[in-house]
């Protein structure tokens, strides 16, 4: 599991080689299943291990130390001939001395028992993956089962001139180059993995490939294969992965599998079953899906046994005998045996004094058959020669629950008109039983015959479960389209369900002191559903949204007859700083202001460096409300939003020419360097450029940060022109979920797309645009289609100093699987790439966003030095 990984300039690594001291720094999480070898397949032999602690010396250990550790280790094993020992996992740091002093410790220690030379492979893991630290030991030790497993031996990459201070060739050793087969004499593989620590901690381990094990006992001819799950759909996907697993591995034991699917896994309320002869059999019934499953999932059942007492004319004359795990005891051989092969076995059982008999051996051993098994019927009952079986196994039977239940009737043998096989008649009863919730004894049924295979693990549905912060308001949900025309603004969402402030809010009531708070309070209370607000209220902490907030300050632009901005309840929360904002709004000597797209999302100090995010591609901020609540209250955070969303600047339509004008409004607010720069999207395509043009003109930009942003060549193929349903449903599926096509969409008419787009936003409560008006919805398409066109327009140069890369974990459709790519090659410092949960759009909203932010802090915190980690 990779926690973080840097991309670096030179990527090749090199052990043993002239090419040395270029060992890559790399961090993993790593971990060895020691699997308990009775119960389970296995894998390798761990054979032997050592470790040698030497910690009171301050310096590395010299041959004689790792020469004396290897001996005693070999010593020891007394069961292992060094000879077969034909491969070694140096530790390899790719150092000239390291190396040397690893290979001449190996080699003193087999010259105590061979003068071969050349018989034994050497290699290191950390030419693939670098050293990746306290779990370099682990990495070396997992490559190397997997050799054993497969028979092959890796090559040790870019190997070209040994290391002139190790002699290979008067050495046991040789450089593996290249992938080779591991061959082996009459004897098992064998192979020591070597890890050394810089504390003086030396560990070695020889391991020795999984023995060829004895193969299981007579399997019966056909088996029952048994899958559960605890929905329908991982059933579906339980049932998907076994079909391949079967597929990759054709010569796999079926009776393993049957037996590890039976045994092994826990029986859940989803059932589905196969019964089967073959590999190929198997995967085609798997194919059909449960045509027989329970509709609803299964409840434990209880079983009725019915013994019949004149139906032999219909079950076959010659029953098989299962075989296989099946207590012989349960079938009286000698009566089958005089009824095989006479040629009259019709004529004979139809004389009543073979008839009753026969009927009594065949039921009673078909029961007893049945409870061997583990079905223990809660009650019997007989007809006819059937109540005599009935009453011989009377004792074992339970007595009835008075309450009725719904009924399966499941039958024993087969009817004679049916070809089937007998056995898997029989498994399949027994597999229906099990299907409807009866109890088997799945030991007693194998016998102990069988081994357990790895299989294909149980499909874990991953669904979110956190709960929502209390005090929202619960909408109420119309049951058809608002009736709006276009350019006509939706009327006011109905207010939730009013609530008493001591439900919601942990501080004190502060009540308006003038006319203007009281307005604003007002307007709040309605929206929000909250019967008082105070002056020191947060309207976000209250439960409002970025969608609510533009529905508010379009309602109190009404109201108060003032061009109020659409921002303007990021900069000011409470309503006594939106009070206090429009008062100076409306005083005949207004403060200096900022440039209307440079918006303060959190003033924090003045004595702390500033971030600056830039617009995605919806021109808008209100994206980076949740990363901002979750960083340090203390760090001011600008939003720089595009010029063209107060409906009256023109758009710019080139990256560079914006990353410029961008770089002018920053000025405003800090002149001088270092600047801290981010966006996500599109957002941080800009932020680049303005990294880039400042580098230039020799002002530094010690913190940069992409939130999965395309680069060149990873964005998504371009169109001759991007339809407002495209838009729209990317969106709707992307930030909201909600399962739409844009074909689906395109059958609307313009202004019918928009008022489903908003109606849906509102029913399921997403904030996937923070506009209410179809003009505003309109003009937010057009600046998105503006900006996207100049991500496709644009050609970025290299960039000398470093930046962070926050990658989605979620990959779809629309976004590139590995947009950090065409970063690697123009941000020449480093790129840095972590990954978050989400995808393109989540990865921005709680919880996902507090990884971004936790990270975010760190960067800030230590980008005065120019530093990244």
């Amino acid at each position: 599991m990779r926690i973080e990984h840097r991309l670096v300039i030179d990527t090749n690594l090199y052990v043993s080689a002239l090419l040395n001291d270029k060992g890559v720094p790399n961090r993993l999480v790593q971990y060895v299943i020691d699997k308990t070898i009775l119960l389970f397949s296995f894998d390798t032999l761990l054979e032997l291990y050592s470790v040698l602690m030497r910690p009171k010396f301050d310096r590395y250990v010299s041959p004689k130390d790792r020469s004396e550790h290897f001996r005693l280790i070999h010593q020891n094993a007394t069961l292992v001939v060094l000879e077969s020992i034909s491969y070694i996992e140096a530790h390899g740091t790719g150092t000239r001395l390291g190396d040397p002093i690893e290979v001449k410790a190996l080699t003193q220690a087999f010259r105590l028992h061979t003068r071969k030379n050349g018989f034994c492979a050497i290699g290191s893991v950390k030419t693939n993956i670098g050293h990746v630290d306290a779990a370099a030991g682990v990495a070396g030790l997992i490559k190397t089962v997997l050799s054993l497993q497969h028979h092959r031996i890796p090559p040790n990459l870019h190997f070209k001139t040994p290391n002139p201070e190790i002699d290979f060739a008067g050495s046991p050793f040789y450089v593996n180059a290249a992938l080779a087969d591991w061959e082996t004499g009459d004897g098992l593989r064998r192979a020591g993995v070597s890890s050394f620590g810089i504390g003086g901690t030396n560990a070695h381990v020889i391991v020795e490939e999984a023995p060829i094990r004895e193969p299981s006992g007579t399997s019966r001819d056909w088996q029952l294969l048994v899958l559960s799950a605890k929905t329908e759909t991982a059933l579906d996907a339980l049932t998907e992965r076994l079909t391949m697993y079967l597929a990759r591995n054709p010569d796999t034991n079926l009776a393993n599998v049957a037996y590890t699917l039976s045994e092994g896994r826990k029986a859940l309320e989803y059932r589905r079953m196969v019964v089967c002869r073959e590999v190929g059999d198997a995967k085609d019934a798997l194919k059909r899906n449960g045509t027989e499953d329970p509709p609803n999932g299964t409840r434990e059942t209880k079983s009725v046994l019915m013994t019949v007492g004149n139906a032999l004319r219909s079950v076959p004359q010659t029953p098989e005998t299962p075989r296989g795990g099946t207590p012989r005891r349960a079938f009286p051989t000698p009566e089958w045996s005089s009824m095989d092969g006479n040629g009259n076995e019709q004529e004979t059982l139809d004389q009543t004094v073979t008839t009753q008999p026969a009927l009594f051996v065949t039921e009673y051993a078909l029961a007893r058959l049945w409870m061997s098994w583990g079905v223990e019927p809660e009650a019997m009952i007989g007809h006819s020669m059937g109540e005599y079986v009935a009453a011989c196994l009377a004792t074992l039977a339970r007595r009835p629950s008075d309450k009725a239940a719904p009924q399966v009737v499941l039958s024993s043998l087969r009817h004679r008109e049916n070809d089937q096989s007998d056995v898997e008649f029989l498994l399949g009863t027994l597999g229906k039983l099990w299907l409807f919730g009866g109890k088997v004894d799945w030991s007693e049924f194998y016998a102990n015959e069988r081994y357990r295979l790895p299989l294909p693990t149980y499909p874990f549905e991953r669904q979110r479960y956190w709960i929502d912060p209390p005090g929202t308001p619960q909408s109420i949900v119309r049951d058809s389209l608002p009736e709006v025309e276009s350019s006509v603004k939706a009327e006011e969402a109905d207010a939730g369900p009013r609530h008493a402030r001591s439900n919601l809010m942990g501080i004190a009531y502060v009540a308006p002191r003038n006319d203007l708070e009281q307005t604003i309070a007002e307007v709040w209370g309605k929206s929000l559903g909250i019967e008082q607000v105070g002056i020191h209220d947060d309207f976000f902490q209250l439960g409002g949204s970025s969608l609510l907030a533009v529905q508010l300050i379009g309602r109190l632009r009404e109201i108060l007859k003032i061009d109020l901005p659409s921002h303007s309840l990021l900069t000011t929360p409470t309503v006594m700083a939106l009070a206090e904002s429009i008062a100076k709004m409306t005083d005949e000597k207004p403060e200096r202001q900022l440039p209307s797209n440079l918006i303060e999302m959190q003033a924090g100090s003045r004595e702390r460096r500033p971030l600056f995010l830039v617009h995605p591609a919806g021109g808008h901020v209100y994206f980076y409300r949740d990363l901002i609540h979750h960083l340090d209250p203390e760090r001011p955070v600008y939003g720089i939003q595009a010029q063209e969303t107060d409906g009256k600047s023109e758009p710019i339509t080139r990256v560079e020419k914006m990353a410029a004008r961008y770089i002018e409004i920053v000025r405003t607010r800090q002149p001088k360097e270092p600047y801290a720069l981010g966006g996500a999207s599109f957002g941080g395509i800009v932020a680049f450029e303005m990294a880039r043009q400042l580098h230039a003109s020799g002002e530094a930009v010690p913190v940069l940060v992409m939130i999965d942003t395309p680069g060149p060549g990873h964005v998504q193929a371009k169109k001759k022109s991007e339809t407002d349903a495209e838009i729209l449903a990317y969106f709707l599926i992307m930030g909201g979920n909600i399962s739409v096509t844009a074909q689906e969409l395109e059958k609307l008419a313009p202004d019918e797309q928009l008022r489903y787009f908003l109606e849906e936003q509102k029913k399921r409560e997403v904030e996937l645009m923070p506009d209410v008006d179809m003009a505003d919805v309109r003009h937010f398409l057009s600046i998105f289609r503006t900006n996207l066109q100049m991500t496709w327009d644009y050609r970025p140069s290299a960039y000398p100093g470093k930046a962070v890369f926050f990658r989605a974990m979620e990959k779809t459709e629309f976004n590139p699987t590995n947009p950090e790519r065409a970063w690697v090659d123009l941000v020449q410092g480093g790129l840095a790439v972590i990954d978050v949960p989400g995808n393109h759009i989540t990865m921005n909203e709680p919880p996902n966003v507090r990884v971004i932010a936790e990270r975010l802090k760190i960067y800030l915190s230590v980008g005065s030095e120019g530093e990244l980690i």
